[in-house]
């Protein structure tokens, strides 16, 4: 650190925003560079949440970075940073039992003492030389009388953990002490500048001359210190398994149904040389073992992602897709050129993941170690306000009126220039502070980190309140260090799958049904997974896909990307017939019409242009996605294509199309992963609607509300029927071709009494309402919550005797006439959130009489109608921005556009006008021109 002093110095003690600090990584390196400190050191109190962002950072800006960490001791603190390779599970062991007889080599430590005794343990701990004295504004008094007694080298230690910004510390010290600011404030505000980023002029007025050597051992000290923590994780130990990979994965083979041929051999043969090269055999052995436990227990899983490329993970049961099928490349996955580990996600019905989980923890346990990753959360703007709020005083209920004032989506930077409430411009000013700032880290649901045994001996851990132990590393850490992980996801959509072939029993689904491909085509999707968003079923019924890749080219068209640059509606041109494609690009790529759509497709162009192994394909869109070593690759390429005749215009053209296509390519394995369990659901919504309707239900909706997935129910011909104390269960139940409510639907309703009711019932069933009280006993509140569902109506049909009965009649809670079917719809809407007999639109009597069914019969004509709105999107197209809207009645499905600008109400219930058009396809779209509140009927 220089400045224009003529003497530097390396802040060695600083402390993050991820311990008791106030500032970001990404603002400490940035300052630190600028500073001239060319060696980044970082030393949170027992924390490593910020080494993985702080090698990123430094390798980024060319700078070195110091990995260590501050821990308390008897007498001072103790900051050890990493020197030696050895050192860091010496460190994971110090952080899990502290200072003993055990050696601390590998690593060098700086003693901050706070009296004149250092502990004898520590002094005989170190390598000679790699212990020193730390010198700070408070104890630098004591130090030289402290060094002479211990013959010890001292070096400036003063703590930093700001970064010249004394009033952000202590607002993020009031918030973590859950102390008042202003008394913070008071208490701290002359000592709070001593630790930030002092000049060193400073350093030498205060402390005097002998402060020189402490400054320059600083430089001492970071020499020392070992530059990165890559590869500081061995792999899985290979004799994990009792047999290898490649005899579990034959004897896969001769017990599986699977069509071998030559390429199916040379394929799998080369996979499993290339998985064994690299070691991590292991890791395919242990991820196939959780899915035969998650298959035997009925739990449904579906890889993602680049794994369902691998031939060997098809085999052993680990991808439903075989790649060979679909052109899947497994180098996209692994090659030999590649240092990094494969990952591997696996989606599983969300309601039973976690068996999954405790599988692994509980049978894996010392065999190899098992965590969870961590997941750091910065403060957005909500957050920031409500936590500046309190610390200013306001009560919680204040606090949370201040920050819903912004959006979800906001950054505390995106604060600026928005009005703040009356009386709250110093919380918004100072919430505008905490920008990029680490609030709290928590458990990656589903990130498991995988090591060698003993865990701790690689890790440091967090406990976690469901008793699963998480790293000091983030998904993010995991990947750039190269560090073995598998993503066990908890996916929703998923539930209503496995629900309906766990109860319609149905074990083989073709993928050639022509009726499914029409539900897709014509997309009435709603409910199917991945394939039910609005834009989705726009879509489908555009593209019309009739297989499995074109359901996949689906799937990967909807991402912003390829809608923004355009690429979407030129290939649905070409489906159509109104555009040609690109007579070479058609020539190269003809699986999507000439059409750059996947990443594996630069591997299949560099293949058939410039004849590329995978291997090399996979190098080089790695290279182009990461703007690396171009120069190198772009040469390779024209080299290889002019060999193969290709003229020079047209290699140029390939070459920046590759470069445009990187920043939006999307892997075709995921796609076809997803399209494999998209199809099912379609499948089983056409085949089996009542079994599959009735899981997406219980998964309490998806995209949409439940209330959607009701009418939608509906529409499909499946009765809805109300909840009923003698029938329901606490989740939706099938009767004939039927759905019940189940009274977990019931707002109010408590688990226990919920329980009573069950299990009363399981006895004997409940004669009538008197019955059903003495024995269940509910709340006032309960009662009236079941009254209302309908969840009493075979006790006693006349809503008004049963809360005479069950409530005394209060005058709140009877009406003077009989209740008609109307008014008990919306008293079922208040305590179920969805109607039972009814289309919410029902409620309305003075409504236009069009319908959702008769549009195409009035398409460029003029209407209004009402309709009950279901989803609200404004999104980027190629011409700039646009309005979507997903609206429905009891008749179908429609979906409207228009202008961003378009004034919305709040209300769901809409008079909405505009002109009616038909889409491609042969379905009809609203153009809207204005959208008013449905008026209440009088009365």
């Amino acid at each position: 650190m220089r400045g224009g002093n003529s003497i530097g110095y390396i802040p060695l003690v600083v402390h993050s925003a991820f311990s008791e600090g106030a500032m970001g990584i990404e603002e400490w390196v940035k300052t630190a560079k600028k500073r001239g400190i060319d060696s980044i050191a970082l030393a949170d109190r027992r924390k490593a949440y910020g080494w993985g962002l702080l090698e990123r950072c430094t390798s980024q800006n060319n700078l070195r970075p110091a990995f260590g960490m501050t821990f308390e001791l008897p007498g001072g603190d103790l900051v050890l940073f990493l020197k030696e390779r050895e050192g860091y599970s010496i460190l994971t062991r110090f952080y899990k039992e502290g200072l003993n007889d055990d050696s601390l080599y590998g690593l060098v430590g700086i003693f901050i003492p706070q009296g004149r005794e250092i502990p004898q343990a520590l002094l005989e701990a170190f390598e000679p030389g790699d212990l020193y004295l730390g010198a700070s504004l408070e104890n630098f008094h004591l130090i030289r009388e402290v060094s002479q007694s211990y013959s010890l080298k001292t070096v400036w230690a003063n703590p930093t953990v700001h970064l010249n910004q004394p009033q952000r510390f202590l607002l993020i010290k009031s918030i973590r002490e859950k102390k008042p600011y202003p008394r913070v404030m008071n208490r701290y505000r002359r000592r709070a500048p001593l630790f930030g980023l002092l000049p060193s002029t400073y350093i030498l007025k205060v402390v005097g001359g002998e402060a020189i050597d402490w400054l320059k051992n600083t430089y001492e000290v970071a020499e020392k210190l070992l530059p990165t923590i890559r590869g500081l994780i061995p792999p899985l130990p290979q004799n994990l398994f009792k047999k290898s990979l490649r005899d579990v994965v034959y004897q896969r083979l001769r017990e599986g149904a699977f069509r071998v041929d030559e390429r199916f051999k040379e394929r799998l043969e080369y996979e499993i040389s290339v998985i064994e090269k690299s070691g991590f055999g292991p890791y395919f052995l242990l991820v196939a073992d959780l899915i035969d436990f998650a298959r035997k227990s009925g739990i449904f899983h579906n890889l993602k992602g680049s794994g369902a490329s691998s031939l060997v993970a098809y085999v052993l049961g680990i991808s439903r897709v075989n790649p060979l099928k679909y052109g899947l490349y497994f180098e996209r996955f692994l090659n030999p050129g590649r240092d990094d580990p494969p990952d591997i996600d696996i989606d599983f019905d969300s309601t039973r993941r976690d068996e999954v989980i405790d599988y692994l923890f509980e049978n894996y346990k010392n065999r190899v170690g098992v965590s969870m990753l961590a997941v750091f959360k910065r403060y957005g703007a909500r957050s920031a306000l409500y936590d500046v709020a309190r610390a200013f005083g306001y009560s919680p209920k204040e606090a949370k009126a201040i920050s819903s004032v912004a959006s979800t989506r906001w950054e505390p930077a995106d604060l600026k220039g928005i009005r703040p409430p009356q009386n709250g411009q110093l919380v918004w000013q100072m919430a505008m502070t905490l920008q990029g700032i680490f609030r709290e880290a928590s458990l990656h649901l589903g990130g498991v980190l995988l090591t060698p045994p003993p865990d701790h001996s690689y890790l440091f851990f967090d406990p976690s309140p469901k008793g699963y132990p998480f790293t000091h590393f983030d998904r993010d850490d995991a990947e750039y260090f190269g560090f073995i992980k598998l993503d066990l996801l908890s996916v929703r959509g998923l539930f209503a799958l496995s629900e309906s072939l766990k109860i319609s029993q149905v074990t083989d689904i073709p993928e050639d049904d022509r009726d499914t491909w029409d539900t897709i085509s014509q997309g009435k999707t709603m409910g199917c997974f991945q394939i039910e968003s609005p834009g989705m079923m726009a879509l489908l019924k555009r593209l019309k896909p009739r297989n499995i890749d074109e359901l996949a080219m689906a799937l990967a068209l909807i991402r912003p990307g390829p809608t923004k640059s355009g690429m979407k509606d030129k290939i649905l041109r070409i489906r159509k017939g109104q555009v040609r494609p690109d007579p070479l690009l058609f020539k190269l790529l003809p699986e999507t019409m000439g059409i750059l759509l996947y990443e594996e497709q630069v591997m299949q162009l560099s293949e058939r242009m410039a004849g590329f192994g995978a291997e090399e394909g996979e190098h080089l869109r790695r290279a182009l996605k990461n703007k690396g070593d171009l120069e190198f690759w772009r040469d390779k390429f024209f080299r290889g294509a002019l060999e193969k005749g290709f003229s020079l215009k047209d290699t140029e053209k390939i070459w920046k199309l590759l470069l445009y296509f990187s920043s939006y390519s999307f892997n075709k394995a995921h796609s076809i992963s997803y399209a494999w369990a998209a199809y099912r659901s379609a499948y089983m919504k056409r085949h089996h609607p009542v079994e599959y309707m009735k899981g997406v239900l219980d998964a309490e909706g998806g995209y949409y509300t439940l209330d959607a997935y009701i009418e939608e129910a509906r529409r499909m011909g499946i009765r809805i029927l109300p909840p009923d104390v003698r029938k329901s269960k606490a989740r939706f139940t099938i009767e004939g071709n039927s759905i019940r409510v189940g009274l977990g639907r019931i707002a109010n309703l408590s688990t226990n009494t919920l329980r009573r009711i069950l299990e009363e019932r399981k006895k004997s069933n409940f004669k009538n309402l008197e019955d059903f009280q003495m024995r269940v006993k509910p709340s006032s509140r309960e009662a009236l919550s079941l009254s209302r569902s309908g969840a009493l109506d075979s006790l006693e049909l006349d809503r008004n005797l049963q809360r005479i009965k069950l409530l005394g009649g209060r005058e709140e809670t009877s009406s003077p006439t009989p209740l008609n079917g109307k008014d008990k719809e919306r008293e079922a809407w208040k305590v179920l959130g969805f109607t039972v007999n009814q289309h919410p639109l029902g409620f309305f009597n003075r409504r236009p009489p069009l319908r959702v069914a008769e549009l195409m019969s009035v398409k460029g004509e003029r209407v209004k109608l009402a309709l009950y709105l279901l989803d609200f999107q404004v999104k980027e197209v190629p011409r700039g921005k646009k309005a979507f809207f997903l609206f429905d009645d009891e008749t179908g499905v429609i979906q409207g556009i228009g202008s961003p600008g378009l004034k919305v109400p709040k209300s769901r219930f809409l008079l909405v006008e505009g002109r009616v058009r038909a889409q491609d396809g042969g379905q009809g779209i609203i153009h809207i021109e204005r959208l008013k509140a449905l008026p209440k009927d009088k009365g």
